[in-house]
């Protein structure tokens, strides 16, 4: 599925709240789409039952190069810009039974998303759902409003990398930026939690009514924050604490884990413009510039409406 226009997903009767469902299937591309104004979700994707010990050689679904924007009409409650999920049911299971049925091998990769709209909560950007696992966010853009920008609600060996979050504190919609960076599995539910948190670029022009994670969430050594590099434009962040799993400092953090505060150095936040110096901090942790020029519909296959 590429080079789609979706601009309008149950805005008037409601019937629909995603502009994109995929459930199941064997290499399935979800690429260079641009989707705007549904009443709730933009994307949702949910991968067959796979095992850890299946022969996959790949991801099973691959999403990548969409441009998702202005999602969620104020109507609905809990959807992502991108969601992803798996048919195993898994929240409920084991991490054995995870093992056997809860993998979804869902890479989304390179998609710009911004702008989500919620009823009451929970308009989030990325968002892998019931325990679902194996899903790798990477090389993603997010910023404007949300509920929260990353979440991997429970599921095991689940991964972000390489993505930018940008808190920019005036969305271009009018609503709310950002309330909480990472939104995780919740303590004291016998749920099960692994995920691997590196070489992320977080941007914020301030903290304030902002947090990293929810008081509810838990966390233990198999939540894995490291190779981070966090910037706010008020100095005073750096020591306001703000970090897992109790309100730490950046400088409370452990050195071991190889984080740091300093400038990335974008060409133009302001104004989206992601590109690193030559001379950034992000470049020397081995953070991997994200590719600008190709998000959305391809520009020799739009209609001569959007050209």
């Amino acid at each position: 599925m590429s080079n789609n226009y979706i601009d309008g997903v149950g805005i008037t009767r409601y019937w629909e709240t995603n502009a994109v469902f995929n459930s199941g299937g064997i290499d399935v591309l979800i690429a260079n789409n641009e989707v705007t104004r549904s009443s709730g979700g933009a994307m949702h994707v949910i991968s067959n039952k796979h095992g850890k010990h299946d022969v996959i050689e790949d991801w099973v679904i691959n999403v990548e190069y969409n441009y998702i924007h202005d999602f969620g009409a104020g109507i609905t409650n809990d959807f992502g810009g991108i969601k992803t999920g798996s048919q195993g049911h898994c929240d409920d299971l084991s991490e054995q039974e995870m093992e056997e049925v809860c993998f979804a091998y869902i890479r989304v990769y390179n998609n710009m998303v911004t702008n989500g709209k919620s009823y009451y909560c929970c308009a989030n950007l990325l968002y892998s759902d019931v325990s679902a696992s194996k899903n790798l966010f990477e090389n993603n853009i997010l910023y404007g409003s949300a509920d929260v920008a990353i979440v991997h609600h429970c599921g095991i060996e689940n991964e972000s990398k390489n993505n930018i979050v940008h808190r920019n504190i005036e969305p271009e919609n009018g609503e709310q930026p950002i309330s909480d960076l990472w939104g995780l599995c919740e303590a004291n539910t016998d749920k099960h939690q692994d995920f691997n948190n590196h070489l992320n670029i977080y941007y914020f022009e301030n903290t304030a009514d902002f947090h990293l994670y929810r008081p509810y969430n838990f966390f233990d050594e198999r939540s894995v924050f490291t190779d981070n590099l966090y910037w706010s434009l008020i100095s005073e962040d750096e020591s306001k604490g703000l970090f897992p799993p109790d309100d730490l400092s950046f400088g409370d953090l452990p050195p071991e884990d190889r984080n740091q505060w300093a400038d990335p150095q974008f060409s133009g936040p302001e104004f989206h413009n992601y590109l690193l110096a030559e001379g950034s901090p992000a470049l020397a942790m081995g953070i991997q510039q994200i590719r600008l020029d190709n998000f959305g519909i391809q520009a020799d296959r739009k209609p001569f409406y959007l050209s």
